[in-house]
């Protein structure tokens, strides 16, 4: 059987799923779209059921792995794409932590980005 690219996009972005991951009601979106689309007041809900969830889950290793190498040259672009995308956190974030004078420089993506940054590229 086939596997085709579409199947495996993210309902988000429309993009291939990138580090997924898969909240308890099994729709499967990129890290950072998750992450994006997570609520830090309230209880989350999953952009397409609307179920909740409480905390952002982890990189699902196999959905990764059946990603990077069902789709290579796709996977190399998002892993470009997202890694300008980081880069531009981590900048962000030191500014942040310069302007507020805060010793420990943790910021509210940092403990997303160091998930996100778990996962063999």
């Amino acid at each position: 059987a086939c596997v085709r690219k579409e199947e495996w996009d993210c309902a988000v972005c429309c993009e291939l799923l990138y580090k997924p991951v898969v909240p308890p009601c099994g729709h499967p979106f990129c890290f950072w779209c998750a992450h994006r689309s997570m609520s830090y007041t309230s209880v989350s809900k999953c952009p397409l059921c609307r179920n909740e969830f409480t905390h952002l889950p982890r990189v699902s290793q196999l959905l990764h792995t059946l990603v990077k190498t069902s789709f290579p040259k796709t996977y190399e672009s998002r892993a470009k794409d997202t890694q300008v995308f980081e880069n531009e956190l981590e900048v962000e974030s030191m500014c942040t932590a310069q302007a507020s004078d805060d010793d420990d420089g943790q910021q509210d993506e940092g403990p997303a980005k160091a998930e996100a940054e778990g996962v063999a590229a």
